[in-house]
């Protein structure tokens, strides 16, 4: 059972990672929106599309 309750436990972890970055990506792209950065605008989308 520990080896099963460790793999469950990184996979929240790692989830909980992706989450957290996927909304500061999101929040980094209204603000780019906001100041009209294209360049900086389509990274972030690429990044985001990475990590989905």
């Amino acid at each position: 059972m520990d080896i099963l309750d460790s793999i469950f436990a990184k996979m929240v972890l790692n989830k909980a990672i992706r989450d957290f970055r996927r909304d500061q990506i999101l929040r980094e792209v209204d603000q780019t929106l906001e100041e009209r950065n294209k360049e900086k605008f389509f990274q972030l989308i690429e990044e985001l599309k990475s990590i989905s």
